[in-house]
């Protein structure tokens, strides 16, 4: 959900625009801005988790003048122990008290009885995925690349916000999922990073998924060997 929404109701993810521009000084105010973004998204994610796992709040299809539509429903019965999170997620998200809610990817005139989920197209949530790049510190000092003050003073991208990390050295990493050269730099994503080996198994699948098939190619057959 971190790398595949934009924006839940309210609650935006962080900006994929260039956010810092040469010259601008006030760059710790905006990284603190940026951070302080991805853990209200962060929290909002894990509360619709938890009250989803409970069957607080779920989507649902219906037809509506002839279309199938989507919609949040959420119970109208809730646990005690649960009403206190799902307020926390009404807040977060900005939802009115009622139950029902039509899914809309509209973000202006949004009526009391709708909600706004804006998802990524595949080219941003590539662009999302690169700030979970742990970009060399000479380069950032050398203004090669944006500096979008994720990374703190040895380098490391925030850990747990960007579900995504790809770490940099000089040296060729060994043990690794994946590797690349590119600049006199190894990038490389450790064998024991699960979240991040998902992420780029999950961008290769929709890569495919959406890669136009050749016209005229032929089913691939799978037959038995004895």
């Amino acid at each position: 959900m971190r790398i595949g929404i934009q924006r839940l109701g309210t609650a935006e993810n962080i900006s994929l625009g260039e956010i810092f521009l040469p010259g601008y000084t006030d760059r710790k105010n905006l990284a603190a801005a940026a951070l302080k973004k991805l853990k209200r998204f962060e929290r909002m994610i894990n509360l619709l988790h938890i009250l989803s796992d409970r069957e607080v709040i779920e989507v649902q299809q219906a037809e509506d003048d002839g279309l199938s539509k989507s919609y949040l429903m959420i119970a109208e019965k809730v646990p005690e122990d649960l009403r206190p999170l799902l307020g926390e997620l009404r807040q977060l998200i900005g939802l009115s008290n009622r139950n029902r809610f039509r899914i809309t990817d509209r973000v202006t005139n949004i009526g009391v009885d709708e909600i706004s989920i804006q998802t990524h197209s595949i080219m941003a949530m590539l662009r999302f995925m690169s700030r979970g790049v742990e970009v060399p510190l000479e380069h950032l000092r050398e203004g090669r690349v944006a500096d979008y003050g994720l990374q703190n003073r040895k380098g490391e991208v925030a850990v747990g916000l960007i579900p995504f990390r790809i770490r940099s050295s000089k040296a060729r990493p060994q043990n690794v999922f994946a590797a690349v050269r590119f600049h006199n730099y190894w990038y490389y994503i450790d064998q024991d990073d699960i979240a991040s080996k998902r992420a780029l198994i999950l961008i290769i699948v929709l890569f495919r998924l959406q890669a136009p098939t050749p016209a005229g190619a032929a089913p691939i057959l799978t037959l038995p060997t004895g």
